[in-house]
């Protein structure tokens, strides 16, 4: 698995998340296989079981959604946007009746457009 692993960060940045970890704890950025990495790799899995690893793209937006679960099916409860810093760590949250009013123009045009 981990030959897997330094393969897939041949020529990509990679983000690698701890599987019980939150806000921006527990992960680690990476382009290239170093010692570093599988150390952190293997030091990882065996606390957590496993990771997981996505691309590293370049933000837009960063947002959450909550739902609740009850006995009539899962219902959304709402949308907030999280506010990250560089490195994707958490560092507050903004909420608001209107979701959409939170963002730039140019991402609601983009999230809210006719396709077809």
């Amino acid at each position: 698995m981990l030959m897997r692993t330094k393969a897939t960060l041949v020529g990509a940045e990679v983000l690698f998340k701890a599987a019980h970890a939150c806000a921006g704890r527990g992960h680690l950025k990476a382009s290239t296989p170093s010692d570093q990495v599988v150390a952190w790799l293997e030091a990882t899995i065996g606390d957590h079981g496993s990771v997981i690893s996505e691309p590293w793209l370049e933000r837009v937006v960063d947002f959450s959604a909550q739902y609740e679960l009850g006995e009539q099916g899962c219902a959304l409860v709402g949308l907030t946007r999280v506010d990250n810093d560089a490195a994707g760590r958490f560092r507050g949250i903004d909420v608001s009746p209107n979701w959409s009013r939170m963002l730039g123009p140019e991402c609601c045009e983009f999230l809210y457009r006719e396709i077809g």
